[in-house]
């Protein structure tokens, strides 16, 4: 009995390496199917090799073989169609959400003589649904690779799973569909989607103005004098206390710097997500529009903080950390959220719950009045 299995089990290996030495390829699975147009002229060929048992007439045993050849035919083509085929995609790792997406699908036929004619590429997830497709009306011989594009859209922020893709091709007549299917599995971050809150945060705004610092810098309050080198400014020369002492006397100005932001958005006690993926969108369209203020923002979450900084680079991370942040059903006490800003800093807490209450030295950015931006482009996903 065992030694009946282990050769079973050897047969299926020299089956499957057979199979793969045939593809060239990194197989997983091969099939093929009848399309609509195969079964009504299998269907109709049945009837007429019935008949021709029947009648016993030459034309009918003719016309049988002659739609038995045509269909051996039509699945040789589609088979040859897909051997020696390479595909690979290469896209963004990062990209925002509600932003035109696009991947590049190549394909290269290594075949040395033979091209290969009507090939779509579709790109699936693991749960076999469809991000996009690309079709290939020829692929030449010779390992030439031909690219196609295809285009979607992320309506939600999250970690998307592009796995396999799925070739397929009807070559020659449409009546046998040959698929292959390709893993390749890779990791599309979707970083939330923002929308402008320049009107709704001006009040903020005003509120972060900038403030003297008591040491020297470009700002416009005056830190002191000294007096005039050629580096400096002739706008900055004081003339009177310069006539009174006969020489050149410089002005010297405090530094203005800009207030320091806490975006808080609290994701943990559970509650509402689609009122949390609204409170996640308007936390990464405050931090765009803060650190454009060029601000020092940091974000605290319930998974954890951000810290201060600003530039491009900085909103890269913030936008990260919220392209990823769950809502947890359970509160923490020691969540970041819950600590107490510093002085000096304002902290701005994202209110998608609609119940926080609004404490000194903390100002509130409602989702209530902001559904109506974003409401459109969360209704489409489907995740």
């Amino acid at each position: 009995m065992l030694t009946s299995l282990e050769q079973l089990l050897r047969r299926l290996d020299f089956h499957d390496w057979v199979i793969r030495r045939m593809l060239n390829s990194p197989y997983r699975r091969f099939s093929l199917h009848l399309t609509l147009e195969g079964w009504l002229l299998v269907t109709t060929m049945l009837l007429i090799g019935l008949a021709a048992l029947n009648t016993a007439a030459p034309l009918l045993y003719l016309m049988f073989a002659m739609m038995c050849a045509f269909f051996v035919i039509s699945a040789l083509l589609a088979t040859n169609t897909m051997r020696g085929l390479r595909v690979g995609r290469t896209c963004p790792a990062v990209w925002p959400a509600g932003e035109p997406f696009r991947a590049e699908i190549t394909v290269r036929n290594t075949k040395r003589f033979i091209a290969s004619h009507g090939l779509r590429v579709a790109d699936l997830d693991s749960k076999r649904r469809r991000f996009g497709a690309a079709f290939f009306l020829r692929v030449p011989a010779g390992g030439v690779a031909v690219r196609e594009v295809w285009e979607c859209v992320f309506p939600r922020r999250g970690l998307w799973h592009l796995g396999r893709l799925q070739v397929t091709t009807r070559f020659p007549f449409g009546l046998i569909e040959r698929s292959l299917i390709y893993d390749i599995p890779q990791d599309v971050l979707v970083l939330p989607q923002t929308i402008n809150l320049g009107a709704a945060m001006q009040r903020i705004r005003l509120e972060l103005g900038e403030f003297e610092a008591p040491v020297k810098g470009s700002g416009s309050g005056l830190f002191g004098l000294r007096q005039y080198t050629p580096e400096l400014s002739a706008r900055d020369i004081h003339w009177k206390i310069s006539a009174r002492r006969g020489l050149l006397i410089a002005r010297e100005y405090e530094a203005e710097e800009k207030r320091r932001v806490s975006l808080v958005l609290d994701s943990t006690g559970g509650g509402d997500a689609d009122a949390f993926e609204v409170g996640v969108v308007l936390a990464a369209s405050a931090a765009r529009l803060l650190v454009g203020d060029d601000h020092e923002v940091e974000l605290r979450t319930g998974e954890g903080v951000v810290g201060f900084g600003h530039g491009p680079e900085h909103l890269h991370r913030m936008l990260r950390a919220l392209a990823t942040v769950p809502l947890t059903k359970d509160a923490n006490p020691r969540s970041p959220v819950r600590a107490s800003a510093e002085d000096g800093v304002l902290r701005l807490v994202i209110d998608w719950r609609g119940n926080t209450p609004e404490a000194p030295g903390t100002s509130l950015l409602r989702t209530a009045d902001h559904r109506g931006d974003i409401t459109a482009a969360l209704s489409g996903a489907n995740r």
